[in-house]
Formats: C-alpha cells, structure tokens, sequence
C-alpha cells in the first residue's frame, strides 16, 4: 500500500492488481492493527458504536471495524480505484521539510494519483469510506443505526487516515529509530521487483 514517488516501484496497477491489493489489504497485519487501536479509543472514550463496556464490548468493536475494513477495501481500492482510473496507494513524499511532508501525507485523504499520471480529488475514497460506513453501521446497536451514525464513523475513518498516512510517510524513520542498524541489515533483502506485481509503467 506504499511507495516511493521517486522509486522504480513507480508503475501502474492493472484493474486486477488493485482487486488483489483490496483482498491483501483487507487481511494485512498493519490494517488489524489500526482496528485493534481505533476499537481501543473508541472503547476508551465509548464513542459511537455504543457496545458495552468490557471485552465483550471491545471485541464487538473489532468485529465492526473489520467489517468497516473489509467492505471499504473492496470499495475503495478495488471497485472504485479501478472505475475512475486512480491510484490507492499511499505514495511518500520522502523529501522536504517536517512540516512540507506532513501537509502532503494529510492531504493524501482527499488527494490520489490518477493512472495516467498527475493528481485529481480521491473520489474513491471519500466516497468508498462513507459507503463502506453504510454496510458496517448494520453490524451498530440499534441506537447507532442512523444516518448520523455513518456520517460520524465516516468522517473518524477521514479523520485517521490522515493521521496513519503521517505514520506511512515517516516509516523509514520510524524504522530506523526502532530496529537496530545490524538487525536491518542481517534481515535485509533485495528490493521486491516490479516483476512481481507485473503492472504497467507509469508515465513520467
């Protein structure tokens, strides 16, 4: 779900590579773990949805970010993606200022990549998310099953992503502060090959 806008990891994804990046992403270890934190805050503040308190309540809420994360991934990145010829990942800036990469990695939200090159309004998402917030509010309490429910889980979903795109643009950092220099390089691997996800080339 990351690349690097100066890497040669830079290509095109066919309509099926982003139908299998929806599936790969709806199953990721990192998208778990953004549930199990959301599901935390949302526990902590007992936010919408209103489960119980305790670990019945918290395990309610994981179920229902899952089900959020499953139907917005096959939205947003397959469906969509594909019918407005736009890009779902997350492409790093990588150079700049602190505040420069913050600002771009924010706007990520709102802002993609279109297939052929050049930046357009990220339609599938904004719109995948509020969709994908329409199926998961049937997973609510009966309380939160409202129009208000979904728009407010919706703009929470906005509202987060911005927030992970920062992490995703400071990765690299983040890495290299937290796994030692050795232990890089002991588990240091060749660059993955566009060959491997075979797409075609992006335009300059």
């Amino acid at each position: 779900m990351i690349t690097d806008g100066d890497s040669d990891s830079q290509y095109r994804l066919t309509a099926n590579q982003k139908f299998l990046l929806a599936l790969h992403h709806s199953v990721s270890l990192e998208g778990h773990g953004g549930n199990i934190f959301l599901s935390a805050i949302q526990q902590a503040a007992d936010t919408q949805p209103h489960y119980k308190q305790g670990w019945d309540g918290y395990g309610q809420r994981i179920l229902a970010s899952e089900a959020y994360k499953a139907s917005s991934s096959l939205v947003t990145i397959g469906a969509l993606s594909s019918l407005m010829k736009t890009d779902p990942r997350f492409i790093r800036l990588g150079r700049g200022t602190f505040r420069e990469r913050i600002w771009y990695a924010t706007r990520r939200t709102v802002i993609t990549r279109r297939d052929s090159g050049g930046s357009t309004f990220n339609l599938p998402f904004v719109f995948g998310q509020l969709a994908a917030g329409s199926v998961a509010v049937a997973y609510y309490p009966d309380r939160d099953r409202t129009a208000g429910s979904v728009f407010e889980s919706w703009g929470l979903h906005l509202l987060y992503n911005s927030g992970f795109n920062c992490l995703r643009e400071f990765s690299p950092l983040i890495l290299r502060i937290v796994i030692p220099r050795r232990t890089r390089k002991a588990n240091s691997t060749p660059a993955e090959s566009p060959s491997s996800l075979s797409g075609r080339p992006l335009n300059p």
